[in-house]
This record gives C-alpha cells, sequence and structure tokens, in this order.
C-alpha cells in the first residue's frame, strides 16, 4: 500500500490492526447480545470486519500455504457454526466462513489472472458473492465484494477508499438487504490509512480463539442479566 505521502508519529502494524478488529468486534457484539436497544453500538461495531477483510487480503500475500489457511478457516466455521447458531439466532452463517469464501475468491481470481482468463476469475467472484448472499454467509455479497477490493487494491489506498466508498453508498439503496448501519465501516479506513506493512507481534490463533469464546460467554452474561 502507497504509504509515502503521509507522514505521521507513529503507525499501526497488523497485529495492531487485528487487535483493533476484535475490540470493534467485541463492541458490536455486546450490542447485539446485550443491548440490542443501543444502536450506537452497532455502529462503531462496523468498523471491525473491513479491518478483518483487508488482513485476509494481506494474509494471503505473505502465508507459506494458501490452502491451508482456506482449509483453517473453513474448519473453524464449520465447527463453531452450531454454538454460533446457537448465540446469535440471525439464521447466518459466522463470519469465518464469508472469510474462507472471500479467500476462495481471491485464489481463483488469481489463478485465471495468471492464465490470462482473468474474466473467468471476475465471473468465479461474481458466483462466490452470489452464493455468499443466497447462503446467508454473513455480510452476505458485501462482505465477498470487501475481502475482493481490499486484494484488488492492496496496493492503492486511494483506489480502495473509492471502492469501499462505492460498496457502501450501495447498501443505501432500499434494495439492498444489507443493514444501513453498515455504512459507518467506512470509518475503517483510518486505521489502515496508517497501517506499516509490518507484522508485529502476537499469535495468530487469537482471533480464532477470540471469536469462539467471546460470543458465548456474552450470550452466557445477557442470560445471567434477564
Amino acid at each position: 500500500m502507497k504509504r509515502d505521502s503521509l507522514s505521521l508519529p507513529f503507525r499501526l502494524n497488523a497485529s495492531q490492526i487485528k487487535l483493533l478488529g476484535c475490540l470493534f468486534m467485541f463492541i458490536d457484539h455486546i450490542g447485539a447480545l446485550l443491548f440490542p436497544e443501543q444502536l450506537w453500538l452497532r455502529c462503531l461495531g462496523r468498523v471491525s470486519f473491513p479491518l478483518f477483510a483487508f488482513m485476509l487480503a494481506n494474509g494471503y500475500r505473505h502465508t507459506h500455504d494458501r490452502g491451508r489457511y482456506l482449509l483453517r478457516l473453513t474448519a473453524f466455521g464449520l465447527l463453531f457454526q452450531p454454538l454460533y447458531a446457537f448465540c446469535m439466532q440471525n439464521g447466518a452463517w459466522n463470519i469465518f466462513l464469508t472469510l474462507a469464501a472471500g479467500m476462495l475468491a481471491i485464489i481463483i481470481h488469481q489463478a485465471c489472472r495468471q492464465s490470462g482468463r482473468q474474466w473467468l476469475g471476475l465471473a468465479a467472484v461474481a458466483i462466490l458473492a452470489l452464493a455468499a448472499e443466497v447462503l446467508h454467509l454473513e455480510y452476505g455479497w458485501y462482505g465477498i465484494a470487501l475481502i475482493f477490493t481490499a486484494h484488488l487494491y492492496f496496493e492503492d489506498f486511494q483506489q480502495l477508499a473509492i471502492a469501499w466508498l462505492l460498496l457502501n453508498l450501495v447498501i443505501l439503496i432500499p434494495l439492498s438487504n444489507i443493514s444501513m448501519v453498515q455504512v459507518y465501516s467506512i470509518f475503517a479506513l483510518l486505521p489502515l490509512r496508517i497501517y506499516n506493512g509490518e507484522r508485529g507481534r502476537g499469535g495468530r490463533w487469537f482471533f480464532y480463539f477470540f471469536y469462539c469464546l467471546h460470543i458465548p460467554a456474552l450470550y452466557i452474561l445477557g442470560r445471567m442479566l434477564v
């Protein structure tokens, strides 16, 4: 990502951006499971997914085994789904499977692009976005589009910002199934603008276990407060 034109006393590495994503996700689920009437919590929580979408695109570039990365996301998604469905009761498949579908879209597109059939790769991305909507993956078509554009414009922040702005404008169309609250996700561009390209410290498993543990913990707390 182009960062030359911006001079700041500090920047964020990949681990710090993931921690920010976890923080905003935690806020979002506090709103969903404990205080559903407090819409501002859900608005803050919208910042979370774009950060993870960008980090998935980052992970695609740095992982030693993309197939294993995809398998790990899929396995966690399938194993966690029964508990997720019980706690959230939103009729959707959890975020691991959205990320897995996004990773698959990137892998297929890159393979087609390298073989000179980019049009086929774009068609595959569109089909996966449609499948995400039909199968009720969390964030649906929007999630796949956000992940794919994060990959496509990873090296050009200006183009990424334009792409995400356009995606969020689509949400404002009445026919869209995505909540209009999602437009607040555009603020995820602020921390991404100061990403320094470095990995940082922190285990890669933290996000996986944090996601799987904090949702049932909040659900139990919510039952205790009733």
